[in-house]
């Protein structure tokens, strides 16, 4: 009976479940962005700094904000 409330709900309401998935994907996503970010946060501390990382740290900032744009939509 534990799961019949949840699969009842997704059920009744499937765009729920969508939007549920859709959000812990971006969720997901947003959470390997950061750790990306982390990464190259420490190699440009560590005086790794060739155009290539600061490109793509432009870029995953970017996409980050994009995120979490999107998670804070209702």
């Amino acid at each position: 009976m534990a799961g019949f409330p949840s699969g009842f709900s997704t059920a009744t309401h499937p765009e729920r479940g969508e939007g549920v998935s859709k959000r812990q994907q971006t969720r997901s996503a947003l959470e390997e962005i950061e750790r990306t970010l982390q990464g190259l946060h420490v190699a440009i501390a560590d005086g790794f700094r060739t155009p290539g990382p600061s490109q793509k740290l432009e870029e995953t900032d970017a996409r980050k904000a994009e995120l979490e744009t999107h998670l804070s939509a209702p």
